[in-house]
Protein backbone atom coordinates (compact mmCIF):
# COMPACT_ATOMS: atom_id res chain seq x y z
CA UNK A 1 0.00 0.00 0.00
CA UNK A 2 1.22 3.62 -0.92
CA UNK A 3 1.67 5.49 2.40
CA UNK A 4 -1.28 8.52 3.11
CA UNK A 5 1.26 10.25 4.42
CA UNK A 6 4.58 10.54 2.57
CA UNK A 7 6.92 12.39 4.46
CA UNK A 8 8.28 16.16 4.53
CA UNK A 9 8.16 15.65 0.78
CA UNK A 10 7.15 19.51 0.20
CA UNK A 11 9.77 20.51 -1.85
CA UNK A 12 8.87 17.31 -4.39
CA UNK A 13 8.67 17.46 -8.40
CA UNK A 14 8.55 14.33 -9.37
CA UNK A 15 7.05 10.92 -7.98
CA UNK A 16 6.64 7.75 -9.57
CA UNK A 17 5.02 5.23 -8.67
CA UNK A 18 4.39 3.23 -11.87
CA UNK A 19 4.55 -0.15 -11.79
CA UNK A 20 5.01 -1.32 -8.35
CA UNK A 21 1.49 -3.32 -7.88
CA UNK A 22 0.42 -1.20 -5.23
CA UNK A 23 -3.15 0.16 -4.17
CA UNK A 24 -4.09 3.21 -2.29
CA UNK A 25 -7.44 4.30 -0.84
CA UNK A 26 -7.21 7.82 -1.09
CA UNK A 27 -5.00 10.44 -2.59
CA UNK A 28 -5.16 13.07 0.31
CA UNK A 29 -1.83 13.00 1.10
CA UNK A 30 -0.62 14.39 -2.32
CA UNK A 31 -1.97 17.71 -0.63
CA UNK A 32 0.92 17.78 0.97
CA UNK A 33 3.29 17.50 -2.37
CA UNK A 34 2.25 21.57 -3.62
CA UNK A 35 5.37 21.70 -6.21
CA UNK A 36 4.57 18.50 -7.37
CA UNK A 37 4.96 18.61 -11.61
CA UNK A 38 5.07 15.23 -12.61
CA UNK A 39 2.82 11.80 -10.82
CA UNK A 40 2.82 8.49 -12.44
CA UNK A 41 0.92 6.09 -10.94
CA UNK A 42 0.45 4.14 -13.21
CA UNK A 43 -0.33 0.39 -12.41
CA UNK A 44 -1.04 1.29 -8.90
CA UNK A 45 -5.02 -0.30 -8.08
CA UNK A 46 -6.88 3.00 -7.64
CA UNK A 47 -10.30 1.08 -7.17
CA UNK A 48 -11.08 2.73 -3.91
CA UNK A 49 -9.63 6.35 -4.31
CA UNK A 50 -13.38 7.22 -4.97
CA UNK A 51 -12.42 11.09 -4.64
CA UNK A 52 -9.12 11.00 -7.05
CA UNK A 53 -10.29 13.79 -9.37
CA UNK A 54 -10.85 16.18 -6.49
CA UNK A 55 -7.40 15.31 -4.89
CA UNK A 56 -5.48 15.15 -7.94
CA UNK A 57 -6.91 18.80 -8.70
CA UNK A 58 -5.61 20.43 -5.45
CA UNK A 59 -2.01 20.17 -7.46
CA UNK A 60 -2.20 23.21 -9.00
CA UNK A 61 1.44 22.71 -10.11
CA UNK A 62 1.19 19.68 -11.88
CA UNK A 63 2.01 19.25 -15.74
CA UNK A 64 1.87 15.40 -16.44
CA UNK A 65 -0.61 12.75 -15.10
CA UNK A 66 -0.15 9.34 -15.38
CA UNK A 67 -2.78 7.14 -14.36
CA UNK A 68 -2.91 4.51 -17.57
CA UNK A 69 -4.46 1.06 -16.11
CA UNK A 70 -5.27 1.79 -12.43
CA UNK A 71 -8.92 0.31 -12.13
CA UNK A 72 -10.34 3.49 -12.04
CA UNK A 73 -14.22 2.77 -12.14
CA UNK A 74 -15.44 6.01 -12.96
CA UNK A 75 -14.69 9.78 -13.26
CA UNK A 76 -16.42 11.43 -10.36
CA UNK A 77 -18.68 14.26 -10.91
CA UNK A 78 -16.48 17.40 -9.38
CA UNK A 79 -18.10 21.43 -9.62
CA UNK A 80 -15.00 22.59 -11.34
CA UNK A 81 -11.55 20.72 -12.58
CA UNK A 82 -8.79 23.29 -13.25
CA UNK A 83 -6.06 21.13 -15.47
CA UNK A 84 -5.40 24.27 -17.35
CA UNK A 85 -1.37 23.51 -16.32
CA UNK A 86 -1.52 20.13 -17.58
CA UNK A 87 0.70 19.33 -20.87
CA UNK A 88 0.30 15.06 -20.48
CA UNK A 89 -2.94 13.31 -19.07
CA UNK A 90 -3.08 9.61 -19.73
CA UNK A 91 -6.62 7.73 -18.37
CA UNK A 92 -5.79 4.88 -20.57
CA UNK A 93 -6.71 1.11 -19.91
CA UNK A 94 -9.31 1.48 -17.05
CA UNK A 95 -12.60 0.58 -17.02
CA UNK A 96 -14.83 3.39 -16.69
CA UNK A 97 -18.31 2.51 -16.66
CA UNK A 98 -19.50 6.76 -17.09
Amino acid sequence: MIPYHLGNLSNLHYLNLEGNDSYVNNLQGLSGLPLLQHLDMSYANLRTAFDWLHDINKLSSLLELQLSDCALPYIPLTPSVNFSSLTTLDLSYNSFEN
